[in-house]
């Protein structure tokens, strides 16, 4: 939603989920009674059921930094190239899963 970007500069879009959008402002941003007229002046205009604002929990706080560990993980994933692959040879690997000093016995 351009809307909120262009009038709220800072904004950043946090979670879509169907129909609802989820953005996080910065704190040092405005007013809460700006951003409440904003929205209720545009409701109709922007096709909005309904909107909230609050501030955010430990809990979301959580939330996001896992998922922000979880989306940085992923990119190092996705940045590994064919050049980058890593090489194993299996006569070692299998040397390594058989250990010649056991000996198995059956009863």
């Amino acid at each position: 939603m351009n809307f909120i970007e262009q009038e709220l500069p800072g904004s950043t879009l946090k979670e879509k989920h169907r129909n609802m959008l989820q953005y996080q402002l910065p704190s040092s941003l405005t007013s809460l009674a700006r951003i409440f007229s904003l929205l209720s002046k545009n409701k109709e205009t922007l096709c909005i059921e309904d909107y909230s604002v609050s501030q955010t929990t430990l809990d979301q706080v959580f939330v996001n930094f896992a998922k922000d560990q979880s989306d940085e993980d992923h990119l190092k994933d996705v940045h590994l190239s064919k050049r980058d692959a890593v090489v194993v040879d299996v006569s070692q690997l299998n040397s390594f899963l058989i250990d010649s000093k056991s000996r198995e016995s059956c009863v």
